[in-house]
């Protein structure tokens, strides 16, 4: 398999950090952020649009998160414990 380029890879990170600013804009959190559900797809050869799915653990953030939830792996340790 070929090493995805170096700019594809930043367009990636880079659209789906402004997908994250957009829904945190919107006062949610997506609460299981990684890399499945983050979808890719190849415009053309120099443009990759990025969409964040699985909303299914997404919460408001107005009045507090009072529980932890996500995906075991991708969950930091101090939440673990």
């Amino acid at each position: 398999a070929m090493e995805t380029p170096l700019l594809k890879r930043q367009q990636i990170m880079v659209g789906a950090l402004l997908g994250l600013c957009h829904i945190h804009r919107l006062n949610l959190v997506h609460r299981d952020i990684k890399p499945h559900n983050i979808l890719i797809q190849d415009m053309d050869a120099d443009i990759v649009m990025c969409k964040i799915t699985d909303f299914g653990m997404a919460d408001s953030a107005v009045m507090g998160l009072k529980t932890y939830g996500g995906t075991d792996f991708f969950m930091p340790p101090e939440v673990m414990k």
